[in-house]
């Protein structure tokens, strides 16, 4: 469950995900810990469909994380999964993520009932790609205002097979790839979280970056001493 996850992260300080996309980012245990911890707090508190009160929806809220390949993404689609949110690719969503200001229009027109920019630059704390249009949330802000712990209690959540096998915990440091894998990310979250879970952790590398051959893979796999 969630929980466990984000308290396993916490107390693994080796780097628990590197992620090869346009450049080389390194996660430690505790700072992925806090990024599951925060976007499973936003979504459960503030964005929760079942905010106001009245009865439970009858099927879970959906999310829909339209932020390419990157390792926000993963992020969103991790906590939200063991959230036990319903993921979806296309339409409007109780709650959907984009990376520009034109997809974030295009999201409340779909009907979404909440939209959020979140800036995936390396370093970035708010939204800095200009005016959002009226009604749209910066996600950075959102999640930089949340708690380091978890405070939501989602439960324990079986993951659907679509989102990849649970990882063998003896697996140790695995390299991974999104980009030609069908799915995209969401085949990545069941094994990511079986590697967490034991203490493991995951190179994924973004192969549709330009270059990004067969021997290219193999070379980041032997310089990040990760299993294939």
């Amino acid at each position: 469950d969630l929980e466990r996850l984000v308290g396993t992260l916490s107390s693994t300080p080796s780097p628990s995900l590197t992620w090869y996309g346009a450049h080389r980012v390194e996660l430690s245990g505790p700072v992925l810990a806090r990024w599951l911890a925060k976007t499973a707090n936003l979504l459960g508190g503030e964005l929760s469909p079942g905010l106001f009160g009245g009865d439970a929806p009858a099927s879970p809220p959906t999310i829909r994380v339209d932020l390419g390949r990157s390792w926000q993404g993963v992020v969103w689609e991790v906590a939200a999964v063991l959230s036990g949110w319903s993921s979806i690719d296309e339409g409007g969503a109780d709650v959907c993520v984009v990376a520009d200001a034109s997809a974030a229009a295009e999201a409340l027109a779909a009907g979404s009932a909440w939209v959020l920019a979140h800036d995936l630059a390396p370093l970035a704390l708010s939204w800095r790609g200009g005016a959002l249009p009226p009604g749209v949330l910066d996600a950075l802000g959102e999640l930089m205002a949340q708690a380091d712990a978890v405070e939501v209690d989602p439960g324990a959540v079986d993951l659907p097979e679509a989102w990849g096998r649970v990882a063998d915990t003896r697996d140790g440091r695995r390299l991974l790839t999104v980009g030609t894998t069908p799915g995209g990310s969401h085949a990545l979250v069941g094994t990511l979280v079986g590697l967490w879970l034991g203490g493991g952790s995951a190179v994924v590398v973004d192969t549709g970056v330009d270059g990004r051959s067969g021997p290219e893979v193999a070379r980041i796999a032997a310089v990040e001493r990760a299993r294939l």
